[in-house]
């Protein structure tokens, strides 16, 4: 229909964020992964869910580690991608916020800023909820979200890269009312213009991700300030939080 756009994670999760991101591969995946396992205390051969699997990079590398793993995210273009590479693992297509899965998994785990994508929170308060669906009792979740005052004290308003013929631009801001961060992004080749959106995160500070988990049938067992295993402090890298449903 004339006039009607999409939001801006469907156009977004194309086969050029792979090109936009291309500095978030396999061997940081690997690391990232390992310091989830031991957060989550998994064992060899639990089940695990990944949302916004992506390409699956940390669908592999937790397979690698020996664990059962499926990847869930919406973008055909990137599932494509991940069904291609060696590496094993499930995938599937859906939406976040209705994941497809009765409670089997140990673990979720949600990397890189897979939370906040919507125009809600109660769209995100669901997003929770639904991950808590697909857990044993007892499962635990660790969602990677990034650290709101630290975003807003570091924001670098522009940056132009080129990298193997594609150049990037992007023009970042925090919203007029202080509670998203949004970044315009103009991908390039020779031929033109690839893409062109506006990403928008919703930011969270600490004690309103507890607030939300809590809501959504988790108990907060560790707070952490990147992925490797740092303590919190308002300046931290990241907010990586670690939760248990609840019985």
């Amino acid at each position: 229909m004339a006039g009607v756009t999409e939001p801006w994670y469907r156009e977004a999760f194309r086969a050029h964020y792979l090109e936009v991101y291309r500095h978030r591969d396999d061997a940081s995946a690997a690391r990232e992964a390992a310091f989830a396992a031991r957060a989550l205390g998994l064992e060899r051969g639990d089940r695990v869910l990944d949302v916004a699997c992506g390409a699956g990079r940390h669908v592999r590398a937790l397979r690698a580690l020996g664990f059962s793993v499926t990847g869930v995210d919406l973008s055909p273009e990137l599932l494509r991608e991940a069904r291609g590479r060696k590496g094993g693992g499930t995938y599937v297509r859906a939406d976040m916020r209705a994941l497809p899965f009765a409670p089997r998994f140990r673990a979720a785990t949600l990397f890189f800023t897979s939370f906040g994508y919507f125009e809600s929170e109660a769209e995100d308060r669901g997003v929770l909820r639904g991950v808590a669906g697909c857990l044993v009792p007892g499962g635990r979740m660790l969602l990677d979200a990034m650290n709101r005052e630290r975003v807003r004290e570091t924001l670098v308003p522009e940056s132009d890269e080129t990298v193997g013929g594609t150049r990037v631009r992007s023009e970042r801001r925090i919203s007029a009312d202080g509670r998203r961060v949004e970044k315009k992004v103009r991908v390039e080749k020779a031929g033109g213009i690839v893409a062109e959106y506006v990403e928008s995160v919703r930011l969270y500070g600490p004690a309103e991700l507890h607030r939300l988990l809590e809501e959504a049938g988790f108990g907060v067992r560790a707070r952490y300030g990147d992925l490797r295993g740092s303590p919190f402090t308002p300046d931290a890298e990241r907010l990586v939080l670690v939760g248990e449903r609840r019985c």
